[in-house]
């Protein structure tokens, strides 16, 4: 799945848990970063108080904020895309390893008796030449 962003949330940063407050101070923003469909990240954005020019976020602003939040998700897909890649390399790697093993095994099994057979043949050839 690509990046997404969800839609951008007015926050109110003098809430508290239980809904108390003024109400009256500047809102923040809040922005879902999505990676398919799974959100992997909040985004939250508050005004410096002693730079804002308005205790209001501008249409512009907003605009601003999805895309800065777009761009952080394709970076956490792109972080967790290489994560799940690295993942399957090692999963890949150990299922190698192990039929190496295995083939190794079986191997030293047909080599044995080959071998014991080889030995065999030469000492009957030892004892008919005598």
């Amino acid at each position: 799945g690509g990046a997404g962003v969800g839609s951008v949330e007015d926050l109110s940063r003098s809430r508290g848990v239980d809904g108390s407050g003024d109400g009256n101070a500047l809102a923040g923003l809040s922005v879902a970063l999505l990676h398919g469909s799974r959100t992997v990240a909040l985004l939250h954005v508050w005004p410096d108080e002693r730079v804002a020019a308005s205790p209001f976020w501008t249409s512009a602003d907003r605009d601003q904020v999805a895309r800065v939040a777009y761009g952080l998700a394709v970076g956490l897909g792109m972080d967790d895309d290489r994560r799940a890649g690295l993942e399957d390399l090692a999963l890949r790697e150990a299922r190698a390893e192990q039929m190496r093993g295995a083939l190794l095994d079986s191997l030293h099994q047909v080599k044995n008796p080959v071998q014991a057979l080889r030995t065999f043949g030469k000492l009957l050839l030892r004892q008919l030449a005598e």
